[in-house]
């Protein structure tokens, strides 16, 4: 069992230390949110291009056809979505980090006053902002991004039962 690191001291931080700090790791977690969407995006164009060439193989020769062994492509479907539910999981799991210590961050801003208007708190959380509004019925339906996977998954199955139609 891995033994968990404690710091050997206590290290006392300015509050633009703390904020930078938080700062960094929101940015950190953003952009590997951002590089597993990306590995996403290309496994679906992959696999469904991969699905589309056999159909279009089945379709332009007479000899590409399996019979009862045509159902091995619907082994696709599983596969893709114990894949999918593994990366939508870490995203969101990233995402909910990364605004985490972003509102961390804004709290200690929130927290502090301007040194040329003490009086004034100029800064919006996350939370505040209206590009992060939505209506109430569409962010409910959408808050989880879980329904994606429906999405992603619905077009493999669209696509693999195709195949195996023309394969069998």
């Amino acid at each position: 069992m891995a033994e968990k690191k404690t710091p050997k001291k206590n290290i006392l931080l300015t509050d633009e230390q703390i904020v930078n700090g938080f700062i960094a790791l929101s940015q950190q977690l953003h952009k590997q949110h951002q590089d597993s969407r990306n590995i996403e995006s290309r496994v679906h164009i992959t696999l469904w291009t991969f699905l589309a060439f056999i159909a279009y193989l089945s379709v332009s020769t007479d000899k590409l056809h399996l019979g009862k062994f045509a159902a091995i492509i619907l082994v696709i479907i599983p596969i893709h979505f114990i894949w999918l539910l593994k990366i939508q999981r870490g995203e969101v799991i990233d995402s909910k980090l990364s605004n985490h210590y972003r509102t961390e961050a804004e709290i200690i801003l929130r927290s502090s006053k301007s040194m040329s208007n003490p009086s004034s708190n100029k800064y919006k959380s996350f939370e505040e902002e209206e590009r992060s509004k939505m209506i109430g019925w569409i962010e409910w339906a959408f808050k989880s991004y879980y329904w994606w996977i429906i999405v992603d998954v619905g077009m493999t199955i669209l696509l693999s039962i195709g195949d195996w139609f023309l394969l069998r």
